[in-house]
């Protein structure tokens, strides 16, 4: 297993597809796509503002900067928990061909602030980025 790819998923089944993830999404700038989209899903159960940006934090430092983020979850959520903080949860959710896929862990966390950016209410936030160019989503909930 490679060790500058983010690997959460551990079932020996999906070992094959994990070791030679696939990038999806074509963009390095951190700009994002402008035909991405965020939905917001913000409620009072959705984590605190500040908890989710040190999670994103944790996602783009200098250690996790040039990391795979992968999902690789084929099971129940079909989701991949990438970095917590407190009661947030940054996750890259993606189903069917998109197990093993992977985004730079860089563009998780860009993906998690705009979903900040956009959906926060009440300094809480949550919700989900989706990638115009990758069947992969990166949301943000509790």
């Amino acid at each position: 297993m490679r060790l500058d790819t983010i690997l959460l998923f551990t079932f020996p089944l999906m070992s094959l597809a994990l070791t030679n993830p696939q990038r999806f999404h074509p963009r390095d700038d951190l700009r994002g796509d402008p035909e991405d989209t965020v939905k917001c899903e913000t409620s009072k159960g959705s984590p605190m503002v500040s908890e989710v940006l040190k999670a994103a934090d944790e996602l783009k430092n200098s250690k996790n900067y040039d990391l795979r983020c992968v999902q690789g979850n084929v099971f129940a959520s079909h989701c991949t928990e990438l970095a917590k903080y407190g009661s947030s949860r940054i996750m890259l959710c993606g189903w069917g061909v998109s197990a093993g896929y992977y985004i730079w862990c860089r563009e998780a966390a860009m993906a998690a602030k705009r979903i900040v950016d956009d959906c926060k209410n009440d300094n809480r936030v949550g919700g989900q980025y989706s990638f115009k160019h990758a069947p992969l989503i990166v949301q943000v909930s509790y």
